[in-house]
């Protein structure tokens, strides 16, 4: 049997294979978790101590997140002046805004106002004198007036002493020490008398002296010392 002419070829070659087509995968990395803050704790201060917010920080994977501030002060009360509130929220490059934390600050005044020191003085019963109130001064208000004591008065073998106290107090219940002033009230001026007329009488007539009255810068009541018959 004859043979085909290319059977001395043998099989005919196969195709090479088709390399297989790339696949991809994206994946898409989002942020749904809001930054955590810590919380600051809340403190009492004096009104005129140098004192600052403690800023919370920001626990979150993502860096260099600054936390927001939304300040609030709350109503004034007699004892505590003005306790204000800060809080504070931050939001992520994601939108993600965490839970807000907030920090009170109380803050009070302890301090005590400051009299000043009025200085004694002498002055004559019929001068036209007036007290040295003292003058006040706080650390934290202004406009403070001090409150006088009813004077207390003790006698002198001439003349009289008066002694007025002040104390200040501020709003939140601080009082001052007390200062005090003594006045003392003396007489150095002489009564006067007035001057009784000579006159004639007969040696028989029922005739009386004309006692001069007394007029005195300080005091009633003094009677004419006479001399002679």
């Amino acid at each position: 049997m004859a043979s085909h002419p290319d059977a001395h070829l043998g099989s005919p070659p196969t195709s090479a294979a088709t390399p297989p087509h790339p696949s991809t995968q994206t994946v898409t990395v989002i942020d749904t978790e809001a930054p955590v803050l810590s919380q600051p704790e809340d403190k009492t201060v004096a009104r005129d101590d140098n004192w600052t917010w403690d800023t919370p920080t920001v626990d979150t994977s993502e860096e260099g997140i600054d936390p927001a501030l939304l300040p609030r002060r709350n109503a004034k009360t007699s004892l505590a002046v003005t306790p204000p509130t800060r809080t504070w929220t931050a939001t992520d490059e994601c939108g993600n805004t965490s839970a807000p934390v907030s920090q009170t600050v109380t803050v009070i005044d302890t301090e005590a106002p400051v009299l000043s020191q009025p200085e004694d003085k002498t002055v004559a019963c019929d001068d036209n004198w007036t007290w040295d109130t003292p003058t006040v001064t706080d650390n934290c208000e202004e406009g403070i007036d001090p409150v006088a004591s009813t004077p207390e008065r003790e006698d002198l073998a001439c003349g009289y002493t008066l002694t007025r106290t002040w104390t200040a107090t501020d709003e939140c219940g601080n009082t001052s020490a007390p200062v005090s002033q003594t006045v003392t009230v003396i007489d150095t001026e002489a009564p006067v008398l007035s001057q009784p007329e000579d006159k004639t009488v007969a040696c028989d007539d029922n005739w009386t002296w004309d006692t001069p009255t007394v007029t005195d810068n300080c005091e009633e009541g003094i009677d004419p010392v006479g001399n002679g018959p």
